[in-house]
């Protein structure tokens, strides 16, 4: 592995939900870890609909944060150059716009919480009714984290899946100019 592969693996991004009580830490390439500052605050949200929304705010922030890092280091510490703009390479363009609105679900073991994500960029989490009554934080975070994993792995099996359809034989350094 060279220096920016080196680079990417000690990448690490930080990010708190919009009331401050829950926080992300996504390390590397891994997938994010939800956690509470206080795990006595997963108690003050009265309603699973308000937890919800916070944490899903702050999977929104995390993941932008680690695009914003990769972006980071690709200017800092390769020579490619930042493409803002349409791909020349139609089928570049189509992968590109298929990932953006590729859908993708994670569940975790006990079906009790779900978690959605568009793109990697917009993330949906849901507990189901009448759960969030008998979680603990701890419970919770658990299966938050299970989910996004699940997530994040869907989505990575899905990537391979729409490269392969629809650059075929483009080699993946074409993909990036």
């Amino acid at each position: 592995m060279g220096e920016f592969g080196r680079r990417l693996d000690d990448l690490t991004i930080r990010a708190l939900s919009p009331d401050g009580r829950i926080r992300a830490v996504l390390r590397g390439r891994g997938q994010a870890v939800v956690s509470f500052a206080d795990p006595e605050d997963f108690y003050d949200y009265n309603d699973a609909d308000r937890v919800c929304d916070q944490v899903s705010e702050l999977l929104d922030r995390v993941y932008d944060g680690l695009k914003r890092g990769r972006a980071e280091l690709v200017a800092k510490h390769t020579r490619l150059e930042p493409n803002t703009g349409p791909h020349w390479d139609v089928r570049v363009r189509r992968m590109r716009e298929e990932l953006d609105g590729l859908t993708v679900d994670g569940e975790a073991q006990g079906d009790a919480v779900r978690v959605r994500t568009v793109g990697l960029r917009s993330w949906r989490v849901r507990i189901r009714p009448g759960m969030y009554e008998n979680m603990t934080a701890e419970q919770f975070c658990r299966a938050v984290n299970g989910c996004v994993q699940d997530a994040c792995g869907r989505y990575l099996s899905e990537m391979r899946s729409v490269k392969t359809k629809t650059l075929g034989d483009l080699a993946p350094d074409a993909a990036r100019r």
